[in-house]
């Protein structure tokens, strides 16, 4: 079963769970956004892992912006190796811009974030 299929099945609150978890936030800032436990959380992350195939939390980030989560390979990477077409994202509104694995926001290069 492929990861996306698995979307279809899952709970409006397992939805929701993605949805946040996609944004980067810990089951605390989960929980406490939307009124539950931090033990419920993670039982329905679980059940996110267990509908949609993938097997970590970065799997599910990955997922919630529509990122495909290949198998990984059984050698080296090769050079040059294509980014997937961009796909809309579960965590943003409105189709996916410029970003070369779909996802619509656009993020600070590592050189900016450095303390001068």
């Amino acid at each position: 079963m492929r990861a996306r299929d698995g979307l279809s099945r899952l709970t409006r609150r397992e939805l929701s769970v993605l949805e946040l978890l996609g944004r980067g936030l810990a089951n605390r800032e989960i929980a406490r956004s939307l009124g539950l436990r931090p033990t419920t959380v993670k039982d329905h992350i679980r059940a996110v892992y267990t509908k949609c195939g993938v097997q970590n939390r970065v799997e599910a980030a990955l997922l919630a912006h529509g990122i495909p989560v290949p198998p990984l390979p059984d050698g080296p990477v090769p050079r040059g190796s294509e980014a997937p077409p961009a796909t809309p994202c579960l965590c943003r509104r409105g189709p996916a811009r410029s970003h070369p694995y779909g996802m619509s926001a656009p993020y600070p290069s590592p050189s900016s974030s450095r303390a001068r």
